[in-house]
């Protein structure tokens, strides 16, 4: 049974980490109920995804253009 130590940590056991893909450094919100406290994993947005997929039937200086825009940069 985890304990809680004098600085608040938990340590979550390793097949529910397995399990919910915890990894070191991921982000966690804890959420409180009533009588409960919930710990669930931070779903921020993957900026990647949105560019998933949208290279299909385009030509490299589009491609070029998109990967640009993905990485934050101006056009040039």
């Amino acid at each position: 049974m985890p304990r809680i130590t004098k600085k608040g940590q938990i340590t979550i056991p390793q097949d529910i980490r397995e399990k919910f893909t915890l990894l070191p450094g991921t982000e966690v919100n804890i959420i409180v109920r009533d009588n409960q406290v919930l710990i669930t994993k931070n779903r921020r947005e993957n900026k990647f995804l949105k560019w998933l997929g949208q290279g299909k039937g385009l030509n490299k200086q589009n491609i070029d253009h998109m990967i640009n825009q993905v990485r934050g940069r101006k056009d040039e």
